[in-house]
């Protein structure tokens, strides 16, 4: 494997993880909107305060690493799907991705679980109500985690097949 060809495939597997893993991440950030009491324009405030730094920096990665493979490849994006190698190091980053997220955050939703049910008998509705909330994006999270971990499985899977 030439030099110009490991490039691609390294550039090419960090488009499609940082693509993968920032969609992924999406809507847990987007909980910052639902959780704001100050209504979706109070929602869409604090999501951007709280998150700007972090898209900024996810969307000057994608943009630099298209420029980059635009400028030595001159074929198409579709073949960073179609490419073997991409898919199979893409695949196993993802999964990775979503095992050490799943591993950091089930202990402290398993926290919360117990919590909530210990104090949902000493709190008033609206704690309850927001308590609802916090759990509905726990278990949201969750799912979509697991789903990224498929989604990774899926790619691999699709190396091994060939």
């Amino acid at each position: 494997m030439e030099k110009h060809e490991q490039i691609n495939i390294v550039l090419g597997s960090a488009l499609l993880f940082t693509i993968i893993t920032s969609i992924c991440s999406l809507p847990s950030r987007l909980s910052t909107v639902i959780l704001t009491s100050g209504g979706l324009i109070g929602g869409i405030n604090s999501f951007i305060k709280n998150n700007i730094l972090w898209l900024i920096v996810v969307v000057i990665i994608i943009l630099l690493l298209i420029v980059y493979i635009k400028k030595s490849n001159d074929t198409s994006y579709l073949h960073l799907l179609q490419n073997e190698n991409i898919r199979l190091t893409t695949g196993v980053l993802v999964i990775i991705d979503g095992l050490v997220n799943l591993s950091s955050i089930l202990p402290i939703y398993f926290t919360t679980i117990q919590s909530s049910y210990k104090v949902s008998h000493y709190v008033s509705d609206g704690m309850q109500a927001l308590t609802t909330k916090i759990l509905t994006i726990d278990i949201i999270t969750v799912v979509i985690i697991l789903f990224q971990i498929c989604l990774g499985i899926s790619l691999v899977k699709s190396y091994k097949k060939r």
